[in-house]
C-alpha cells in the first residue's frame, strides 16, 4: 500500500498577477489530498474519490489515448478555439491524465498490473487552495512508486503543471510549486526563493465555492485588466513590502499591505459584493483580509479569505454565514510512504 500526501497552498499575496511576471507570496498548509494506492491484478485504474471526483474504472491501455486528447482540447484552448471550462469532460479526467503521465516512463510495453487509487481530501475544491495541483501530484508521486518507477521533485512539479492546465488553462506554476516542496515561497516566473518567515496562526473564512472557476476567473482578468502595468507594478509592489514585513514579523505592516491587495483585487473585478461587505465589517472590528486565490468574477463567494489582527475573528465570519477555521504551515510538499502491513 502506498499512501501520498500533498498539501494545499494560500496565496497570501500575488493571485493573478504572478500570471504578469509578478512575484506571488504562498504558503503550503496542513490540508492534504491523499492518495492511497494499491496494486490490483486487473490492467486497469480504478480510483474511488466519492467525494472529489465520484467513481471511475478505465483500461491502462486507454489512458494514453486520452491524455492525447486532453492535450488537443487544451491546445485549442490556447489557441482561442474552445472554452476553458469544456477542456475537461468530468474532474476524473484529472486523476486518469496523471496516471497517464506516469505511463509515459514505460515506452516499450505497459505495467502488467493496474492500479486502484483511493482519494481524500481536506481541501475546499474550487475555492482557491490549490486542490487540483495536491490531487495531481499526490496521485503522480503515489503511482510512480507504486510501478517502481520513483520520480524527481522536478518532474512531478512538471506533470502537475501539465495536469492542473487541464483545470486552470494558463496557471503560473505556483500551485505545483508550494504543493511538491511546501514551506513558504516567494514564487516569480516559474521559479521560487523560500521565506524564511517565523510560523503563524492562519485565521480564514470560508465563503464559498465560487460561481466562477480560476480558470474562467483568471480569463475574465485576461480580458479586460492584461494590458494594465501600472496596476501589475502596484501588485509587484505589495507583494515585496508584504514579504519583507513578514519576514521582519512586523504585524502590523502586514495588516497595512493585505488592505491594499484587497483593493487591488477588488479593482480587478474578483472580490464579489457580498465578500466586500464581509470584508468591510472585519475592517471595522479591526483585522485585515483579502480573498486567498483567484476569487470569482461571477456570483457572490469567493473562496477562502485569510484574515489577520489581534483577537478572534470568528463572531464576525460567522455572522456572515461563514464557515471559520484556523490553518499552519506545512512544511513539507508531497510526501510518498509505502506501507507493507
Amino acid at each position: 500500500m502506498i499512501i501520498a500526501r500533498a498539501p494545499g497552498k494560500l496565496i497570501l499575496s500575488g493571485e493573478h498577477a504572478v500570471v504578469y511576471g509578478c512575484p506571488a507570496l504562498v504558503m503550503a498548509v496542513n490540508q492534504m489530498v491523499t492518495a492511497t494506492i494499491t496494486i490490483c491484478p486487473e490492467a486497469e485504474l480504478h480510483v474511488q474519490a466519492p467525494t472529489i471526483v465520484g467513481e471511475s474504472r478505465q483500461p491502462i491501455a486507454k489512458l494514453r489515448e486520452l491524455a492525447a486528447q486532453l492535450d488537443a482540447r487544451h491546445a485549442a484552448f490556447m489557441a482561442g478555439n474552445r472554452p476553458i471550462q469544456s477542456i475537461l469532460n468530468e474532474s476524473m479526467e484529472l486523476v486518469q491524465y496523471a496516471v497517464a503521465r506516469v505511463l509515459s516512463m514505460f515506452p516499450d510495453a505497459l505495467p502488467a498490473h493496474g492500479l486502484h487509487i483511493e482519494l481524500t481530501s481536506d481541501l475546499p475544491v474550487g475555492c482557491g487552495m490549490g486542490s487540483s495541483a495536491a490531487l495531481a501530484a499526490a496521485v503522480i508521486a503515489g503511482s510512480a512508486i507504486a510501478w517502481n518507477q520513483p520520480v524527481s521533485p522536478e518532474t512531478v512539479y512538471d506533470w502537475t503543471w501539465a495536469t492542473e492546465r487541464l483545470q486552470h488553462g494558463r496557471p503560473s506554476g505556483v500551485d505545483p510549486y508550494i504543493t511538491v516542496h511546501g514551506g513558504i515561497v516567494q514564487f516569480l516566473s516559474g521559479t521560487a526563493e523560500k521565506v524564511p518567515a517565523p510560523d503563524f496562526p492562519v485565521h480564514m473564512a470560508l465563503t464559498g465555492t465560487p460561481a466562477a472557476t480560476t480558470g474562467e476567473s483568471v480569463d475574465w482578468v485576461r480580458t479586460h485588466h492584461a494590458n494594465n502595468p501600472a496596476l501589475w507594478e502596484s501588485f509587484r509592489q505589495v507583494t515585496t513590502d508584504m514579504t519583507h514585513a513578514l519576514v521582519a514579523t512586523n504585524w502590523k505592516i502586514v495588516a497595512t499591505h493585505i488592505r491594499a491587495n484587497h483593493r487591488l483585487l477588488c479593482s480587478l473585478g474578483v472580490v464579489p459584493m457580498r465578500v466586500q461587505s464581509f470584508i468591510t465589517d472585519l475592517e471595522t472590528a479591526g483585522f485585515s483580509a483579502k480573498v486567498c486565490g483567484a476569487g470569482s468574477s461571477a456570483g457572490d463567494a469567493a473562496g477562502i479569505v485569510w484574515i489577520i489582527g489581534d483577537g478572534d475573528p470568528t463572531p464576525v465570519i460567522e455572522a456572515h454565514g461563514y464557515a471559520a477555521q484556523r490553518l499552519a504551515r506545512a512544511p513539507s510538499g508531497v510526501q510518498v510512504h509505502v506501507d507493507s502491513q
